[in-house]
């Protein structure tokens, strides 16, 4: 997500109904402007070019406030809201915050996580990471997010190539690399940290695995 780009486009019938009227407002005025110079009618047509100017004036008000109804990104980073998409057609209160969305300093890695294993994962929680570039270097980070969007996986390298059906979802993971060694395309594995394993958490044992990640 870049600055400047739109998250969502707010509807607001009010607004929408108006426009329409004013548009058909000026589609008669202009009419009646045509009719008047027609008969030669020169008051009616001054009279209705001041109309026309007034009708103008108020649509491109009234488009203005429509087009500021687009939410824009206010700065470079990542949506970390979970589930936006169930807000569509929701309504917005004045001052409502509509999603977070976190700054982009430094290098991040997504790591694509199966919605079973999630109840584990929480921001801060340690990661290693390895990368192609770099076989025999651990490099640490930490769990910064979980990125709203998931989508459907084929598989992930170290997990139990058994489960038929499943679906992914994105961990962002803010790394440490004080010597800036790590470049923006690396790709290579990661793994996070969640304590040590119990009976009851043959769950959390899977994310001790090493699954893939990419940094951007």
């Amino acid at each position: 997500m870049t600055a400047g780009e739109s998250l969502a486009i707010l509807r607001n019938e009010d607004l929408e109904q108006k426009l329409a009227t004013a548009r058909w407002d000026l589609q008669a005025v202009r009419g009646e402007i045509a009719w008047a110079r027609q008969r030669g009618e020169g008051s009616a047509v001054v009279k209705n070019l001041g109309r026309r100017d007034r009708i103008d004036r108020e649509i491109a008000i009234l488009m203005q406030r429509l087009e500021d109804l687009r939410l824009l990104a206010p700065a470079d980073g990542v949506v970390v809201t979970p589930r936006l998409e169930d807000r569509v057609g929701s309504y917005l209160d004045v001052g409502e915050a509509f999603c977070e969305i976190i700054g982009m300093d430094g290098f991040h890695a997504r790591m694509p996580i199966r919605e079973a294993r999630l109840d584990r994962v929480r921001p801060g929680q340690e990661v290693d990471l390895i990368f192609i570039a770099y076989p025999f270097r651990s490099f640490r980070g930490r769990v910064a997010a979980l990125a709203p969007v998931s989508r459907g996986g084929e598989g992930v390298e170290g997990e139990d190539p058994g489960i038929p059906e499943f679906t992914e979802f994105d961990v962002i993971v803010e790394i440490e690399d004080p010597a800036e060694r790590i470049k923006s395309g690396m790709g290579g594995k990661a793994r996070i940290r969640v304590g040590r394993a119990t009976i009851a958490g043959r769950v959390g044992r899977a994310f001790q695995r090493w699954v893939g990640s990419r940094v951007w």
